[in-house]
C-alpha cells in the first residue's frame, strides 16, 4: 500500500521495502566523536585502560537510564539511496535501583 502513496518520502518507502539479510556485527563503533565498544570486546581486552561499553540518557520523563551495550549491528536498506541505520542491542537497569555518591558523581547500577 505504501509503494502506491506519492506523498510518502523516499526514505520511508526505502525503510518500509526492508533491509537486506546480510547484517553486519560489530565489535565496537565510532559515532559523532564517540567510541562505543560491546561488553564481550571489552572482557576480552585483560588490562584496558577505559571502559566504552556503558550508555547514559535521561528520558523525557527527567529519569536517568543506563544501558550495556550488548551487540552492534548495522542494517543496509534497500533502494536508490544509501541508508543504513546502527543498532545498538543493549541491557538496561532499573533506573530505581541505581546509587549515586554525589561529590564523586560515581554511579553504581
Amino acid at each position: 500500500q505504501g509503494q502506491n502513496n506519492v506523498s510518502m518520502s523516499v526514505e520511508l518507502r526505502q525503510v518500509a521495502d526492508g533491509y537486506a539479510y546480510r547484517v553486519r556485527s560489530f565489535a565496537g563503533y565510532d559515532v559523532n566523536e564517540y567510541r562505543f565498544h560491546t561488553t564481550r570486546h571489552e572482557q576480552s581486552r585483560p588490562n584496558q585502560r577505559t571502559t566504552n561499553t556503558g550508555v547514559f540518557t535521561q528520558g523525557l520523563d527527567g529519569v536517568e537510564y543506563y544501558v550495556r551495550i550488548e551487540e552492534i549491528y548495522e542494517l543496509m536498506f534497500y533502494g536508490c539511496k544509501s541508508l543504513n541505520s546502527v543498532i545498538f542491542k543493549c541491557h538496561w537497569f532499573d533506573p530505581q535501583v541505581v546509587r549515586q555518591t554525589p561529590n564523586l558523581r560515581l554511579v553504581e547500577i
